[in-house]
């Protein structure tokens, strides 16, 4: 089996630019008017590694992105990524919480796993708000929540081909001795010439034998679980 994490988003309105992918959330300090929102949305679309993102905020002509905070989902694994006064933290299914925050003027990324929960967090203090529901997109957040719940994809199944029949083979009786068919001996005819000696057909015992070992093919069709 395959484990996987189906989420759902939402999100509290504020200052910086949010994006929420299939499985790729990004919290930036940009200018929602910057060309380089349009940029950084492809990347989110496509599922863009945290190095491409930080790359690409910071490629802003208006205003370079700060703080940034990255979330990317592989199956049950958060792959957390943050850089300034941005942090998240993440709650896992036996209840840890873990922060990740990182020094001043530098960037920290750490996996966690399996989690139920990430949020992404623009600085402390600020995220207070009505909560609001995110599919994907780009929006003006403080904080962005995803919420997942595991679950699991069977692995695709693997067909065997066809049963194979194993011939039945017929062959005569052998005597004992000579290996050679075995002949049935003269009938004897009893009419009113008197006994009469003919040759009569000779007569063989046909019987089937299964091949020594061997057994009909057979296939499940089933791949593994």
């Amino acid at each position: 089996m395959t484990s996987r994490l189906v989420t759902e988003a939402g999100y509290v309105p504020g200052p910086w630019v949010g994006m929420a992918g299939s499985h790729v959330w990004l919290l930036a300090d940009l200018d929602p008017a910057d060309p380089v929102v349009a940029a950084c949305w492809e990347l989110v679309r496509s599922g863009a590694t945290a190095d491409a993102l930080l790359s690409a905020v910071a490629g802003s002509d208006r205003r370079p992105a700060q703080h940034v905070a990255i979330v990317r989902l592989d199956g049950t694994r958060a792959e957390v990524t943050v850089q300034g006064d941005a942090w998240v933290d993440v709650s896992t299914e036996d209840g840890e919480a873990t922060e990740v925050r990182a020094a001043p003027g530098g960037v920290a990324s750490r996996s966690v796993e399996p989690v139920t929960i990430v949020r992404l967090h623009a600085a402390d203090g600020s995220g207070e708000g009505a909560f609001l529901p995110l599919g994907t997109g780009v929006v003006t957040a403080a904080r962005i929540v995803v919420r997942g719940e595991p679950t699991c994809e069977p692995e695709p199944t693997t067909t065997d081909g066809p049963d194979v029949a194993q011939p039945v083979i017929e062959r005569a009786a052998v005597d004992d001795e000579g290996g050679a068919p075995a002949a049935a001996a003269p009938a004897t005819v009893d009419g009113p010439g008197g006994a009469q000696d003919g040759p009569t057909p000779a007569t063989r015992t046909v019987r089937d034998v299964a091949l020594d070992g061997a057994q009909p093919a057979s296939g499940d069709g089933l791949g593994a679980a």
